[in-house]
């Protein structure tokens, strides 16, 4: 017995030992700002002045600038929207900034693969980049439990300490602490690289690359309790598709079926969707040799004239203007153009 009492109280100090080197490793990635994804200190900064917010993926991430939208709309935006972000995530970050800010609109962010993705098959990447959006342990710690699978486990403390090692060397130079993002000033919004030129698609490669087009169930779950969410906070929702360049267009297979079926969902939960690679004009608005830094992310220079449309876009639309004109039909009518 008393051996079994010695080995337990090794394995106890052998444990918090682990724990006391993981949180010295760890705390300074999650306190800081090494990482572009990471905000929690921003948002802490406007908490209690945002009337508006945006959340999405990566190209929402992109592509939507909230000070330019502030600038015609005379709203308080946030952009709350990550690289690879699911579903769930989405929900969890509008549940907490809708709890403490007076938001009456949000800017929901649908793209191609937004309501198919399936987070069991695509892995734990969306949500380690979500953890590291927590500077509070307990907030984190409730996330990762909710989301992280058991088999994840190893994955995500490996990945935590790693993220760890580079904050302390790079804040050792002097770079990433608190205070230094650029997400201060841009509200969360994060530019590409310059403009890239897309090439041009071959025809043999139209239409060479098939679209899931099933929707997703965790997806449609999650989108269902933002939807529900936003509904009993009277908080008015726009449903926004962000251009992606025509060479990338051009493969897609089953594009109309995923914009049919998104359409039909919002529709029947009585929400406008509104798909600007369907806006007419596009090509000469956002064209490939400057709107796009890759195939499916905006430019700077692309994002603040996305910007600028959208802002302009939503003003006509929230003063009861019928803008679906501006709008082919389908992305066939659009190419037939």
């Amino acid at each position: 017995m008393r051996s079994f009492k010695k080995t337990l109280a090794k394995l106890l100090v052998f444990i918090a030992c682990v724990l006391l080197i993981t949180e010295l490793v760890t705390e300074p990635y999650f306190q800081n700002e090494v990482f572009q994804y990471q905000d929690s200190a921003v948002r802490d900064t406007y908490a209690g002045q945002l009337d508006a917010l945006i959340c999405g993926s990566s190209h929402a991430y992109r592509a939507i600038m909230p000070t330019v939208l502030d600038e015609t709309l005379g709203t308080s935006s946030y952009n709350l929207s990550n690289s690879m972000i699911t579903m769930r995530g989405r929900y969890e970050l509008l549940r907490q900034e809708i709890a403490r800010n007076p938001v009456n609109f949000v800017i929901l962010d649908a793209t191609y693969n937004s309501m198919t993705r399936s987070r069991a098959a695509e892995g734990p990447e969306g949500d380690i980049y979500q953890l590291g959006r927590y500077r509070n342990f307990f907030t984190r710690a409730g996330y990762f439990f909710k989301t992280i699978r058991l088999d994840e486990y190893g994955r995500v403390y490996y990945d935590m300490l790693s993220r760890g090692v580079t904050s302390w060397r790079k804040l050792l130079d002097g770079k990433g602490a608190r205070g230094t993002s650029v997400k201060y000033e841009t509200r969360g919004f994060a530019p590409m690289e310059e403009a890239v030129p897309r090439p041009v698609t071959p025809p043999e490669e139209y239409g060479s690359y098939p679209l899931q087009t099933a929707l997703d169930p965790d997806c449609v779950y999650y989108m269902g309790k933002i939807l529900e969410l936003c509904q009993q906070q009277g908080i008015q929702v726009l449903v926004v598709v962000t251009p992606i360049s025509q060479a990338e267009l051009l493969k897609f297979d089953g594009i109309d079926t995923v914009y049919t079926n998104l359409m039909t969902y919002f529709a029947d939960r009585g929400v406008t969707m509104l798909d600007f690679n369907l806006y007419q004009g596009k090509q000469t608005l956002f064209p490939d040799e400057t709107a796009y830094s890759d195939d499916t992310h905006m430019s700077p220079a692309g994002a603040a004239d996305f910007s600028a449309l959208l802002a302009k876009t939503i003003a006509q639309w929230r003063a009861g203007q019928d803008v679906t004109g501006d709008f082919y039909p389908s992305y066939a009518a659009a190419q037939a153009a």
